[in-house]
């Protein structure tokens, strides 16, 4: 029975607004839900306090249902102000949780090539703050063990944190929920594993998804289930205007996610060096005027397009004939197709300004011997040999490498066409891996002389009281549930509405259940 308290009289119109006062039971169980939520004990005390005001006023005041509306405008008077008093204090009570720790959600505008920024941001990160730094990849891909992007932060910083325990999901199980809607399923499996991961880190650096093409979308769900802030990174395209507009409209996008996800700052990468300053003048100006933080803008750098002669290895699935020792030592950012005359294909060679790796049908036999020799003699320098369209070496050829010990340089063998392994060179893009020590080194240095040092003081810096999200207060409701599992009994078992929620709370482990109802009936539902 509810108490005596204050009618919802007020109209559209009213300039009173009069405050329903709730029964006893009605506060329970929301102290119940709050005390889930983990909000913060003195606001709910705050918020208990403050409904305590408002019905000892409502009695105070002996409101009942014969009062004329001028009478109930003086009567009301006093609540109204106490009653703004109690919805301030309940709106910031159910606004605040515990104070979770920082996050940063990278999300790539290019869709992919995120490696390198995420070297470089986790490693200011971990100065910052050492040892108390995440990295978590919401859906990975580990073909041969961990996500390439886990091993390499993983390698570099020496974490102890397991590696299967930085990734959510791996990328097949996540596009077969995806493919078969069950996204929920997919979401719910990241909330456990990111909040198992994030305990006792200050900050956590989520790598966003960059596949399928829906990824920008799941990337936002993510990014507002998680209630981390967004870190757009994009590779330069062309021009600043471009750049300016493509960072514009993801930004709309994102104002328009239901909880307002917040831009945590903006990434150019691999603008050229001509133009840096002056890209870097223009956005700059734009990002200011637009409200947005820009964090740095990155040059481009032959040291970054390089390809080491492991990875060529790796995406052509090719064969190793000699050098298999001193694949990773090697690194070209030039390929030179042998298409030529020898003195021809010598003379492009001599004027690469890097060590580049040459294309050569592996029937040319005396281009090969010609590179191999002119590379003895330090006439020209190589970083590997890819002969194609074969799966071995001519006789004469071989015999002849074996018995003049000829080759210092990684020399790889492909059955593909030339045409076909140019296609698959023209797809690939640079990759640093923790043997890359030049590489990370140069990293490191980027993001020192390009990154705005004050924008990393102010994530670390930053207050992190946001909403809790309805999927993460859902998790930590069940996360309670399936630690007490409890035996529920369902009467109308021949209800199907009753017989499916059965199912899933089974399904999803949150409790046993027994269904009351005849048993042909029942079955026949389920």
């Amino acid at each position: 029975k509810r108490e005596p308290g204050i009618r919802a009289i007020h109209s559209a119109a009213s300039k009173i607004k009069v405050l329903v006062v709730p029964t006893n039971e009605e506060l329970s169980i929301t102290m119940q839900s709050v005390h889930v939520a983990q909000i913060k004990p003195k606001e709910l005390d705050a918020a208990a306090a403050g409904v305590e005001v408002v019905r000892k006023a409502s009695a105070s005041q002996h409101i009942s249902g014969e009062d004329t509306f001028a009478q109930l405008t003086r009567k009301t008077s006093l609540i109204a102000t106490k009653g703004n008093m109690l919805a301030t204090r309940t709106r910031r009570a159910s606004a605040v949780v515990t104070a979770a720790q920082k996050s940063v959600y990278l999300m790539s505008l290019s869709g992919r090539g995120t490696a390198l920024v995420e070297l470089g941001l986790y490693g200011r990160f971990f100065r910052l703050n050492p040892n108390k730094v995440g990295f978590f990849r919401p859906v990975g891909n580990r073909p041969n063990g961990a996500d390439t992007h886990v091993h390499l932060i993983h390698s570099v910083f020496k974490l102890t944190s397991k590696t299967e325990d930085m990734v959510g999901v791996d990328y097949p199980e996540a596009l077969h929920l995806m493919s078969t809607g069950k996204q929920d399923q997919l979401v719910d499996k990241i909330i456990a594993a990111y909040e198992k991961y994030r305990v006792g880190k200050a900050l956590v650096l989520i790598s966003g998804m960059s596949f399928p093409v829906q990824s920008l979308d799941t990337n936002f769900t993510l990014a507002e289930i998680l209630r981390a802030p967004v870190m757009f990174t994009m590779k330069f395209d062309t021009s600043a205007e471009r750049a300016i507009q493509n960072i514009l409209l993801h930004k709309q996008s994102l104002d328009q996610t239901p909880t307002k996800i917040k831009l945590a700052g903006v990434i150019v990468n691999r603008v050229p060096i001509d133009m840096h300053p002056q890209v870097s003048q223009t956005l700059k100006s734009a990002m200011a005027a637009a409200n947005i933080k820009l964090a740095g803008v990155l040059p481009q750098d032959e040291c970054l397009n390089s390809f080491r002669v492991n990875e060529l290895h790796q995406n052509l699935s090719s064969t190793v004939l000699y050098g298999a020792d001193s694949l990773d030592r090697f690194e070209t950012a030039r390929f030179v197709t042998a298409s030529g005359s020898v003195e021809q294909i010598l003379k492009e060679c001599r004027s690469s300004l890097s060590p580049p790796v040459v294309l050569v049908d592996a029937c040319r036999g005396e281009v090969i011997l010609a590179l191999l020799f002119s590379v003895q003699s330090t006439s020209i320098s190589l970083a590997g040999i890819v002969l194609t369209g074969a799966t071995k070496l001519a006789p004469m050829v071989s015999s002849v490498l074996k018995s003049a010990s000829l080759v210092s340089i990684p020399v790889l063998m492909v059955s593909e066409s030339m045409e076909k392994v140019i296609s698959q060179l023209s797809h690939m893009s640079p990759s640093v891996l923790p043997s890359s020590t030049r590489k990370i080194e140069f990293v490191e240095g980027l993001f020192d002389n390009h990154m705005q040092e004050e924008w990393f003081g102010s994530i670390m810096k930053q207050e992190m009281n946001v909403t809790m999200t309805p999927k993460l207060f859902q998790y930590q409701i069940f996360t309670k549930a399936r630690s007490s599992l409890r035996h529920i009994v369902l009467p109308e078992g021949n209800d199907k509405r009753v017989v499916a929620a059965a199912a899933e709370l089974v399904s999803r482990g949150l409790c046993r259940v027994s269904l009351m109802g005849v048993v042909e009936e029942v079955q026949q539902l389920a």
